[in-house]
């Protein structure tokens, strides 16, 4: 009887390799994991480009003006108390207007330098408001009071955007108003107007000024009145209203917005008088405004884009596994590999192009390009026109869905959760027959 003949251990082992489901399972994981190393590297790329951008834009303020903070008038009256070494210790008691108003528009305009757009504007604004002199004259100071030595200061955050010469209007009385601020409570730089409040008769002070400011990207408000108003509208279609307080009316359409804010002396954490810096913080955490930049620029969205990186590779990764399964399709994972570096340059190209084009656009350009070079690849792999069409069916849905979360990033987490669901459940059902043990590919 002739002895049958036993293939070498290596031989078995590499048929083994070769053959084994569970083998090609780990290598398929494996690679989906190895993947998110040049992933990675598209997010060190976008945060790159991003810190370039921030860079312009910096460059840009600098020219033009950066964010605006507009806080007062406060009214504050120097005075002083002799202490029993019989020295002068000198005080400030600041006063906040009864009512205080600001209207006005911001008219944007994008700036471009090199490849980045920068959201500036220019505001006309109207402020005007009423301080009640009887409360003031009957206010009582741990001191001598300084009447003639009293002033207005109004806190404007970037000087460099006034654009018109102010003038203060008290009781119809003008006031020229000097550079620079004497107290810290509207901020580190502003105007300042001397008023010597012995000349200013009735029981209250009507004011009023206009004031003409470039800025970049935000415009914010302190409500210093016991009761304080600020209407805004642009033609920024847009807005992303940012602080402590959100308006109480607003309108957004196509061609832009309008927004109004109504505050009372209760909403706010501090009171109509203080002395000297007792409630600077308050003031500063109480501010309020509108942002004309978009809440979720170009390369954000990319961020979250290649955040789906390993749902992408991993779906597409899991359709060629099936069809290699269920129709004996041998898949070598080179060819893996190829794919999923197709699926990586899909990012790459997203931000490239974003940086051109508007971003809704270079994400279908991108998918598309990437969904053309899978699919003719797959087509030379599967040989049918059958399977490589449903791939192409299943890429299309996948960039779809990602597409979609992108846009409802509020719902992303709920949409991606049920999507990963569905996605299970497909799988589980297609796979349900299979019997995992006796699966042995077709030889190559």
């Amino acid at each position: 009887m002739e002895q049958q003949n036993t293939p070498p251990i290596t031989d078995q082992v590499s048929s083994w390799f070769r053959t084994s489901v569970t083998v090609k399972i780990f290598i398929i994981c494996f690679l989906a994991l190895v993947l998110l190393i040049p992933a990675n590297m598209v997010q060190l790329i976008i945060s790159e480009r991003e810190q370039t951008g921030r860079s312009v834009e910096a460059e840009v303020e600098k020219a033009w003006a950066g964010n605006q903070h507009i806080a007062g008038p406060v009214l504050s009256v120097p005075y002083y108390k002799v202490l029993a070494s019989g020295e002068k210790q000198y005080h400030t008691k600041n006063f906040l207007p009864q009512q205080l108003g600001i209207g006005g528009k911001l008219l944007p305009e994008e700036l471009h330098r090199s490849i980045y757009e920068i959201t500036v504007y220019d505001a006309d604004l109207k402020v005007n408001g009423v301080f009640d002199l009887n409360a003031i004259n009957s206010t009582v100071f741990d001191g001598v009071p300084l009447w003639q030595q009293s002033y207005f200061t109004i806190g404007i955050a970037d000087m460099s955007g006034i654009q018109n010469n102010i003038t203060v209007q008290l009781n119809n009385n003008t006031y020229p108003v000097r550079s620079g601020t004497q107290n810290n409570v509207v901020g580190k730089s502003g105007i300042t107007v001397p008023i010597d409040l012995q000349l200013v008769t009735g029981d209250s002070a009507n004011f009023n000024f206009d004031l003409q400011l470039q800025g970049t990207g935000e415009i914010t408000f302190v409500p210093l009145g016991n009761y304080t108003k600020i209407d805004i509208q642009s033609d920024w279609a847009s807005p992303g209203f940012t602080g402590a307080f959100s308006p109480d009316e607003k309108n957004i359409t196509r061609t832009g917005f309008t927004a109004g804010w109504e505050i009372l002396e209760l909403n706010r954490n501090y009171p109509q008088v203080w002395d000297d810096e007792m409630y600077n913080t308050q003031v500063k955490e109480s501010s309020f405004g509108v942002n004309l930049v978009s809440t979720t620029d170009d390369y954000q969205k990319s961020t979250r884009s290649v955040k789906y990186a390993i749902l992408v590779i991993g779906l597409t990764f899991l359709v060629f596994f099936l069809v290699e399964i269920m129709n004996g399709k041998r898949i070598h994972p080179f060819q893996y590999t190829l794919v999923g570096f197709a699926l990586c340059i899909f990012y790459v190209l997203l931000i490239s192009i974003s940086e051109h084009l508007e971003f809704n656009l270079a994400y279908f350009i991108s998918a598309g390009v990437v969904i053309l070079m899978i699919t003719l690849y797959a087509l030379a792999i599967f040989k049918s026109k059958k399977l490589t069409t449903m791939l192409f069916i299943i890429l299309i849905g996948l960039y779809g869905f990602i597409f979609v979360l992108l846009q409802a990033s509020d719902y992303a987490l709920l949409m991606g959760s049920a999507g990963l669901v569905v996605t299970l459940s497909l799988t589980m059902y297609l796979t349900r027959n299979i019997n995992w043990y006796s699966i042995r590919p077709k030889a190559e």
